[in-house]
């Protein structure tokens, strides 16, 4: 029975840090940690307008061409793929 008291408590501990991280500010309020992933893109210097909104454009390490967006739902932050004709 200890044994698996125990193992509950390391998997709660486990999906507990997987969940969204946040930081600690100097003066004393929680910011949200952003975890959009940064790795090997570059802004094109491209712009694409959408209803009146500005949003860059970058390509990836594979050459695919995307915008950042973020959802209205939930707020996260995620990669729009767009075909350059």
């Amino acid at each position: 029975m200890k044994r698996i008291i125990v193992l509950l408590a390391m998997f709660i501990c486990m999906v507990g840090s997987a969940q969204t991280k946040y930081k600690l500010t100097k003066n004393g309020k929680l910011e949200k940690v952003e975890t959009f992933k940064e790795s090997n893109t570059k802004d094109t210097g491209y712009v694409l307008m959408i209803k009146d909104s500005a949003y860059n454009v970058y390509v990836s390490s594979k050459g695919k061409y995307f915008i950042k967006r973020v959802s209205a739902k939930t707020g996260k932050p995620y990669r729009k793929y767009i075909t350059i004709e």
